[in-house]
């Protein structure tokens, strides 16, 4: 027997031991252990997966689907009667999940205040603040980083009985479960659009990371939905908070423009691009990208062709053999196009102003997703 959420993810499991240790290699769950709620026709109800069984009744309060409770049986059918039972537990599961859903509500609230406070620098003196987070189980006296994670924009969720959980409060529960065994004082919020941790420094933060976005995306389950995430420097004092966000914003923003869809981004990655994404004009970095690389804008192969050669010429510090080699051209080959840029672009190897002019461009056009 399985509780999980919505989409699968298992909270808590029972049973016999042999059964239990079976269902690791089930059809049923996916290479993360997640429950496939989203391909056996919706979830619900009675299925069979070879020589499985499996009862599945969602365990809906307050009009909110809550997540499943699913029974597994090998060798023994299960039959009408079985689900009926699976649905009086699921209903059961759910009584209890309204009482606790009105306190935790109020709880929620007050650490999404206190979270929120803090990133807008009201959260007052630094022992204040720690002592503060500690009545919610936070450490906020060490090193810690600020992640933003945002649904990326899509659609919409397609309708479904009984309505979901918000998707930010979803996500933000999802990250709370993958942050729980890795970091037990991160802070894990779900603001009005966005979801907020505050976790530890540690050797590999980014690789930590970049754990804990595989665990909610898991094989198709958590992060159904898209989702962005930036990654902010590290700061010692609750007063460097404030800053750190902005960071984070900034990352996921700009990597969200450059990389689409499950954009992971820290700050310091962004380069020259957090200049360029200070500049409100679309259309002036637009004009600039058009002026400076003229037909080389044009949406065709050739075209992204070309920008590619250039790119990494530029990489190379105009390195002719190094180019060619990178790009698997023949040395004379690469010669030509360097000839048939400079009559596009101009002089660029001999003068560097026109290159930084060229690879800005180029990276505006990476941004904005011009043509690319």
């Amino acid at each position: 027997m399985l509780i999980t959420t919505p989409d699968g993810r298992q909270l808590c499991r029972a049973g016999d031991e042999s059964e239990l240790n079976r269902l690791a290699s089930s059809a049923a769950l996916d290479s993360t252990g997640r429950v496939r709620t989203d391909s056996t026709e919706g979830g619900l109800g009675l299925h069979r997966l070879g020589d499985e069984f499996i009862a599945v009744s969602a365990i809906s309060a307050n009009g909110i689907d809550h997540g499943r409770l699913v029974h597994f049986s090998t060798g023994h059918p299960l039959r009408s009667e079985d689900l009926y039972l699976v649905e009086q537990a699921a209903a059961v599961c759910a009584l209890v999940v309204a009482r606790e859903l009105v306190v935790s509500s109020v709880e929620e609230k007050h650490r999404a205040n206190f979270v929120r406070d803090l990133l807008l620098g009201r959260g007052g003196e630094h022992e204040h603040v720690v002592a503060h987070a500690k009545t919610f189980g936070w450490d906020l006296d060490r090193p810690v980083v600020v992640v933003v994670i945002q649904p990326d924009p899509v659609g919409e969720d397609e309708p479904s009985m009984p309505t979901r959980m918000p998707l930010v409060e979803r996500q933000a529960r999802a990250f709370t479960s993958a942050v729980a065994g890795r970091d037990t004082g991160a802070a894990v919020t779900a603001l009005a659009t966005e979801t907020v941790i505050l976790m530890g420094v540690g050797t590999d933060t980014m690789n930590l990371v970049h754990e804990l976005v595989a665990y909610v995306r898991g094989d198709g389950g958590g992060g159904r939905r898209p989702f962005g995430v930036g990654v902010s420097r590290p700061t010692d004092s609750v007063d460097g908070i404030p800053a750190l966000y902005g960071q984070a914003r900034t990352a996921l923003k700009v990597g969200r423009q450059i990389t689409g869809a499950w954009a992971v981004t820290h700050f310091d990655d962004l380069g020259v691009y957090r200049l360029l994404s200070l500049v409100e004009d679309d259309r002036e970095l637009e004009s600039f990208a058009s002026e400076t690389l003229r037909e080389l804008t044009a949406d065709t192969p050739e075209a992204q062709d070309m920008r590619r050669t250039l790119e990494v010429l530029l990489a190379t510090n105009i390195n002719i053999a190094e180019t060619a080699r990178q790009l698997h051209f023949h040395y004379n080959t690469l010669r030509y196009r360097v000839v048939k840029l400079e009559k596009m672009l101009g002089s660029f190897t001999d003068h560097p102003e026109l290159r930084l002019d060229l690879s800005l461009a180029l990276k505006i056009m990476a941004m904005r997703g011009i043509n690319s």
